[in-house]
């Protein structure tokens, strides 16, 4: 029973550095790759003063509507003859 206890001691001393080396590692940093990407807003169209025709703005002169931006919505009007 003398040699238990000192070896119990030391075992239990063993394992309490053993954990606590665990509990003392750096975490790792994030790398750049994983980073959120940020957009950039867009700037604003710069507004073009003393002219008279702006290409920014949709007038229908002749009644025609022309679509021609992203997500306009189009008529196909089909015409077969058999």
């Amino acid at each position: 029973m003398f040699i238990a206890r000192p070896l119990q001691i030391l075992v239990s001393a063993a394992a309490a550095l053993a954990l606590g080396g665990c509990a003392a590692t750096k975490p790792k940093m994030a790398e750049a790759e994983f980073a959120p990407i940020v957009q950039i807003p867009e700037p604003p169209p710069a507004s073009v003063t003393g002219s008279i025709y702006n290409g920014g703005r949709n007038d229908n002169w002749f009644g025609r509507k022309r679509d021609y931006k992203v997500g306009d919505i189009i008529t196909v009007v089909l015409n077969e003859r058999t």
